[in-house]
């Protein structure tokens, strides 16, 4: 018999917040560490990597006193031999473990309970998208899960402390936490072995050596950049709005450019007669626009005003929106491009979606989401049950796709960088 038990701890608090801009809950996602360009002329050898094996020769348990003692004594080799990761819940234990090469394996037990986690004060808005994508999921999967919304207020340690052992307390090991880079960091320290805990908002380069039970649904906003240059010329230019995800979005373009020019958009009253005046920085330019809509169309109108005249203009997931239509004119957006990683879904689950308020054609957060909903209860929960993401984990992050957007029209028409040849999408 179905249980869907919606334990709505913060029922009031968590769906009474209004619609507020895309790009705030991306502002919050904050700086994270990322590999350096590997040069051009590298190659990997085909021998493969060594591995070491630990033999464990002792019939006893080794608990955490034990452990302890053959840390100490620099017996090493036995510590690792002795160690199971699965019944020892140490974490400098575990964390002495993994940095020795021990690998921790995803063993949880079984269980059909889900927590959710929201620091609804950081979040603001999309705690309700968060919310209701994960309930249009179950609705239509008819998923027999048993959900619990606990709202941690913000992502200080304390908060984040105090909502997982409220639901370690109920027997729950599951977790769908929707933080920012700040709140996936703290957890990454926090998470137990038996557990597994899904963040939809961040992607895995943005954590700082992450567990292994940790998985991210964040898009690849590198992969997206990359993408978007086979749409450029070698001038480059980027604007931000002094947001930590822009100013990120805009590493990611000077890493990948020779010819580079990047300028600031903070404030509320935007004046850019100073910026556009330097009109040689932006004339046959490739701007990109890591900026959200609204200042993203002042850009592109005040340029026609200057009569600058770019390569073209280019933008990730953050302004892949239906209202980039009304908020940019057809001629200024004749050479607008933007990514993105969303594939098209079941029209039923489109249609749950769009009467809880949630268009998963385009809200990453709320796509992400559902997505890690499918994940745990395809995976861990019910092995048979059917799926509607098409997209897979690996190496604790699900992978998606890039594809490339012109906007020449009324709607978004994926477009073949090689071939230029474009299909109407939506």
């Amino acid at each position: 018999m179905k249980r869907i038990f919606l334990f709505l701890v913060i029922f009031v608090s968590l769906f009474a917040a209004q619609n507020e801009a895309l790009s705030e809950m991306q502002d919050e996602i904050t700086e994270a560490k990322f590999e350096s360009n590997i040069t051009k002329n590298q190659s990997l050898s085909s021998i493969p990597p060594a591995k070491i094996t630990y033999i464990n020769l002792e019939p006893e348990f080794c608990d955490s006193s034990c452990l302890n003692e053959l840390a100490k004594s620099d017996m090493l080799a036995s510590f690792m031999a002795r160690f199971e990761p699965a019944k020892i819940d140490d974490k400098a234990l575990l964390d002495l473990y993994t940095s020795l090469g021990g690998e921790m394996g995803l063993k949880l037990a079984q269980s059909d309970k889900i927590a959710v986690i929201i620091p609804q004060k950081v979040i603001k808005s999309y705690a309700n998208v968060v919310s209701n994508a994960i309930l249009s999921y179950i609705l239509k999967q008819d998923a027999n899960v048993e959900v619990k919304f606990i709202n941690s207020s913000d992502e200080s340690l304390p908060s984040l402390q105090n909502a997982l052992q409220n639901a370690r307390n109920e027997g729950f090991i599951y977790f769908i936490a929707a933080l920012t880079q700040n709140g996936a960091n703290i957890v990454n320290s926090l998470i137990l072995p038996n557990e597994l805990i899904y963040i939809p908002s961040v992607h895995s380069s943005f954590v700082t050596a992450p567990k292994p039970n940790l998985i991210f649904g964040g898009v690849d906003y590198k992969a997206q950049i990359s993408s978007l240059l086979a749409f450029a010329n070698e001038k480059i230019v980027a604007f931000d709005d002094g947001s930590a995800l822009a100013q990120k979005l805009n590493e990611y373009v000077r890493m990948q450019s020779s010819d580079y020019y990047e300028s600031s958009i903070t404030g509320k009253d935007i004046n850019l007669n100073n910026t556009l005046s330097k009109k040689s920085k932006f004339d046959n330019a490739s701007v990109f626009l890591n900026i959200p809509i609204v200042k993203a169309s002042l850009v592109a109108t005040q340029m026609r005003g200057f009569e600058i005249k770019p390569y073209a203009l280019l933008s990730t997931q953050i302004n892949f929106l239906p209202n980039i239509f009304s908020a940019i004119t057809q001629r200024d957006r004749q050479n607008l491009f933007v990514a993105n990683s969303l594939n098209s879904l079941d029209e039923r689950f489109l249609g749950l979606g769009d009467l809880f308020g949630v268009d998963f054609r385009y809200s990453q957060i709320g796509y992400s989401s559902a997505l890690g909903v499918e994940y745990i209860y395809t995976n861990f929960i019910n092995k048979s049950a059917s799926k509607i993401f098409a997209e897979k984990v690996e190496g604790a992050q699900v992978l998606y796709d890039v594809k490339i957007y012109d906007t020449k029209s009324d709607h978004f028409n994926e477009i073949n960088s090689q071939e230029q040849n474009s299909t109407s999408w939506i």
